[in-house]
């Protein structure tokens, strides 16, 4: 009888040392799960900015490009309006001038 209940208690104590491994194994693994969780998080993150900075650069040279046309659109215009005004200012200035007196 004691021998049944010896073998009993070892079996029992087999069991809680299986137990108390499983639980082990459980928190390592859920351990290891988070820590993976974590570096997948910085790793998205990661390359989220890095495409956001390559993005802006991007936008950033195209917005300097549609500036830099627009200036030279202007600066065109501009000179042909001072063209146009140093060919035409005396002739304007008599148009007017007669427009007034002989109104």
């Amino acid at each position: 009888m004691d021998e049944i209940i010896n073998e009993i208690i070892e079996i029992e104590k087999r069991a809680q040392n299986i137990m108390k491994e499983a639980r082990d194994m459980k928190e390592e693994l859920l351990s290891t799960i988070d820590h993976d969780i974590e570096k997948m998080k910085e790793s998205y993150l990661s390359r989220a900015n890095d495409r956001i900075k390559f993005v802006r650069e991007d936008e950033d040279k195209n917005t300097a490009k549609a500036i830099e046309k627009i200036d030279n659109e202007k600066s065109q215009v501009l000179n042909k309006l001072q063209s146009n005004y140093d060919t035409n200012a005396s002739a304007w200035v008599d148009t007017m001038f007669n427009n007034i007196v002989n109104s």
